[in-house]
């Protein structure tokens, strides 16, 4: 028997179906990217927590989901979930992310 045999398999799927994740840093570039392949490659993962500072005035609930929006959402990383997801991109986001 060798060491690669008795080193247990971690299935990183199975860890992460159905569970919540609360992230700082989504709106920077490794942020985006995390965040995209998190629900790119494990689309059962249950629900992205995801703090976003807001910019500007306004009420800040309604500047951060905004910022979210234009500049987290909308970003090139976020571009094969629109492929898979298509008109549902919205929905899927909003059911995944908060």
């Amino acid at each position: 028997m060798s060491i690669t045999d008795a080193t247990p398999v971690l299935d990183l799927a199975a860890q992460l179906r159905g569970r919540e994740i609360l992230v700082f840093g989504g709106t920077g570039f490794l942020g985006k990217v995390w965040v995209s392949m998190m629900l790119h490659r494990f689309p059962d993962i249950g629900h992205i927590w995801l703090i976003v500072r807001p910019k500007g005035g306004g009420e800040p609930r309604e500047a951060s989901r905004q910022r979210f929006w234009l500049e987290v959402a909308a970003a090139p990383p976020f571009d094969p979930l629109r492929a898979d997801h298509g008109e549902g991109f919205e929905a899927f986001i909003k059911d995944r992310i908060t």
